[in-house]
């Protein structure tokens, strides 16, 4: 008689045993920022003589000087980082689910930031 009440147990459940199989991508998800702040410092983003390398190529086209473009992108890479870590851990409960669509903004702007420096 209540069939339809017994089956969403069965799916809550089922969910439940998915997230704990998907787990491990939460706390990739944490490595990965910590990975990316480290990252512009060891890539010399804030170095401005690891910048004259292109500095002839940026005149020519007509681009920001090297230090600026270098500067946004290392702070850029550092603000994601720490949102990364935080979305990543946000996602590990099911009371902050919206935190894994933080994670996505926050990889789509890594993904399209180099076309706006």
């Amino acid at each position: 008689m209540h069939a339809g009440r017994m089956g969403g147990i069965g799916d809550m459940d089922a969910m439940a045993g998915m997230a704990s199989q998907t787990i491990w991508a939460h706390f990739l998800v944490v490595a990965l920022g910590v990975w990316l702040l480290t990252s512009p410092f060891q890539f010399a983003l804030f170095d401005p003589a690891a910048a004259g390398t292109v500095r002839d190529i940026t005149q020519e086209r007509g681009l920001w000087e090297p230090t600026l473009r270098n500067a946004l992108t290392g702070w850029s890479d550092v603000v994601c980082a720490v949102l990364l870590m935080l979305f990543g851990w946000l996602a590990l409960s099911p009371r902050f689910s919206w935190a894994q669509w933080g994670t996505t903004v926050v990889g789509l702007w890594l993904l399209f930031a180099p076309l706006f420096f």
